[in-house]
């Protein structure tokens, strides 16, 4: 058989090997190795009913009013003091705490009672009740304890007769708030551009294309955006005020500002199965739904993690075709967990398993599988919060200032009149021309918030080495 360098006298039309070597492979279908992105954009959408919420706010920053930070609680800061009168002095973490009432029953972090008759910024003086009948300075109300001690408010506690109203303690919605942040794309279609390929786009050349890859860029865009993002409000060295929207990741993370933070669980060493169940009833017990149901992001580190080490027994397939917050989505491999009452949803997310995005490597002792971020696992709540007056509203949703969430168009420009078009642009006519240029401008503009959580209810664990 001759070799490729070699004559033959067979026909070149037929000479299969030849073909193969030393000609392209002229087929029509392209094939995309980018990877499915929109993991996260895809659930938000699902899980706000697939309704953008449209704000007002000043250059963009819209806020929300949460409530429900109501427990009245502090650590004790060391041992108390016991009194001649066998009261106790409790002195509080925070000198400037003054939310105890006199009258009431307050516990200690092992159930220890006592009734509060003095209140005031950083401490409190209480008397013993049945539990116990005399106060011991080192046994009860003792911050000084392994692992600490809180006291704790527990309901009122009036005399029997001619008792009077007790101090009120009002709660008072808390503003938490994001910026709405103005994105583009653009690609440009000159009339240069109208070449015959092989490789064909839905029927027609490839570089009818165009516009669809600008467009699907900007969808991997808003991934990331509403990923990583940081709330801020910062002026450009190229002129103007820039707003960035916090993402997911922001919002979970943000437990000193806002309270609206969630579980954080920064992981050195790579996780067993009690981490991952501590992490997930962490953040269940922070709902009083028996019931909870919560989604989970993977990495295809952590879910081969998952998978092989911990809690294989545990987990079934759920199959592709799943339903989130009533909403069915497809085209999601889904694995279900559950152990307490809690169900979680285990789905690969490809956006952390790119290792061409993420080629980090670990140093995280314990056998980590793959890359660093492969590893993330970011924990949704698939459920939404009760809103005062009635109703509910979704714990996670895309927000937009403006007329419109995104805006795009076609600007003609002059080389463009009566040539090719853009897919898209079927069935459109260009009678004017807008612009001096040969070409045709495609624009999207968004002024949105990809992703704003009241991360509450959700968790972010991931490899911090």
């Amino acid at each position: 058989m001759p070799t490729p360098n070699q004559l033959s006298n067979q026909n070149f039309d037929n000479n299969l090997l030849l073909n193969l070597l030393n000609m392209p492979d002229r087929v029509k279908k392209v094939w995309d190795i980018s990877g499915g992105y929109n993991t996260l954009t895809m659930l938000v959408d699902q899980l706000s009913g697939s309704k953008s919420r449209r704000i007002y706010g000043m250059d963009g920053k819209f806020e929300k009013y949460i409530i429900g930070r109501n427990n009245v609680i502090q650590p004790i800061n060391g041992i108390s003091v016991l009194n001649g009168n066998g009261t106790l002095t409790v002195t509080l973490a925070d000198p400037a705490y003054n939310l105890f009432r006199v009258g009431r029953t307050v516990l200690d972090s092992n159930n220890f009672e006592g009734r509060v008759i003095t209140a005031a910024a950083g401490s409190v003086i209480i008397q013993p009740l049945a539990n116990p009948a005399v106060f011991v300075a080192a046994t009860h109300f003792n911050g000084a304890l392994a692992g600490g001690c809180f006291i704790k408010d527990g309901w009122d506690s009036s005399i029997n007769q001619g008792s009077t109203g007790s101090s009120s303690l009002y709660e008072f919605p808390s503003p938490i708030y994001n910026y709405t942040a103005v994105t583009r794309a653009n690609a440009d279609w000159f009339r240069r551009n109208e070449s015959a390929t092989w490789v064909e786009n839905a029927g027609k050349y490839w570089y009818s294309s165009i516009d669809v890859f600008a467009a699907q860029q900007y969808a991997k865009q808003e991934e990331f955006r509403a990923r990583e993002g940081v709330r801020s409000q910062t002026t450009s060295l190229i002129g103007g005020v820039v707003n960035q929207s916090g993402g997911i990741y922001w919002a979970i993370k943000d437990t000193a500002n806002d309270g609206r933070g969630g579980v954080v669980r920064p992981m050195a060493t790579n996780p067993v199965a009690a981490d991952l169940e501590d992490f997930i009833m962490e953040i269940a017990n922070r709902s009083t739904s028996p019931n909870t149901e919560l989604i989970a992001l993977c990495g295809r580190g952590a879910l081969a993690n998952i998978q092989t080490n911990m809690t294989l027994q545990y987990i079934s397939n759920s199959g592709v075709l799943n339903t989130f917050g009533g909403k069915e989505v497809k085209g999601l491999d889904v694995r279900t967990y559950s152990i307490a009452g809690v169900t979680v949803k285990f789905i690969l997310d490809p956006y952390v398993s790119d290792k061409e995005r993420f080629p980090e490597l670990s140093a995280a002792p314990g056998g980590v599988i793959g890359t660093k971020r492969s590893n993330d696992i970011l924990i949704l709540d698939e459920g939404s919060f009760p809103a005062v007056g009635g109703g509910s509203n979704p714990a996670i949703e895309r927000c937009y200032f403006g007329d419109k969430d995104i805006t795009y168009g076609y600007m003609n420009g002059i080389g463009m009149q009566g040539g090719g078009m853009p897919i898209s642009m079927n069935g459109m006519t260009f009678n004017q021309i807008v612009s001096n240029r040969d070409s045709i401008e495609f624009m999207i503009y968004s002024d949105s918030c990809p992703a704003d959580a009241v991360a509450t209810n959700m968790g972010y664990m991931y490899l911090n080495i």
